[in-house]
């Protein structure tokens, strides 16, 4: 099975599942258990417009700093699906979307500055 189906079964799933809960059983990788989460995220425009953009690694910064105890081998995190590129750069005011995305690239993000 390709991945891009593995994913959009699990798109589906959740999607067919929406404001019910679906229980996830934890996966061992490496000898190392995980148990897992899929959550949804839903941010009013007026907060991407302000620089909320979720990414694999600040969503690990934001739970590593909220549980500063947690080492960077006991957290993994992985967006889904996110909004398209072009409408979060227009929401927060890119001239284009590539100047988003090396903005995305280099990043730089508001949380960043209370993360340290």
């Amino acid at each position: 099975m390709e991945v891009t189906s593995i994913m959009d079964s699990l798109i589906n799933l959740i999607r067919r599942n929406s404001g019910k809960t679906t229980t996830i059983l934890p996966i061992t990788v490496g000898g190392q258990r995980f148990f897992r989460w899929v959550v949804e995220i839903r941010m009013d425009e007026k907060w991407v417009a302000d620089g909320f953009d979720i990414t694999d690694q600040r969503m690990c910064d934001t739970i590593m700093a909220v549980y500063p105890h947690i080492s960077g081998t006991e957290v993994e995190c992985q967006v889904i699906s996110h909004p398209p590129d072009e409408e979060v750069a227009k929401e927060m005011g890119f001239k284009n979307v590539q100047e988003y995305l090396e903005d995305r690239e280099n990043d730089w993000h508001p949380l960043s500055r209370l993360l340290g």
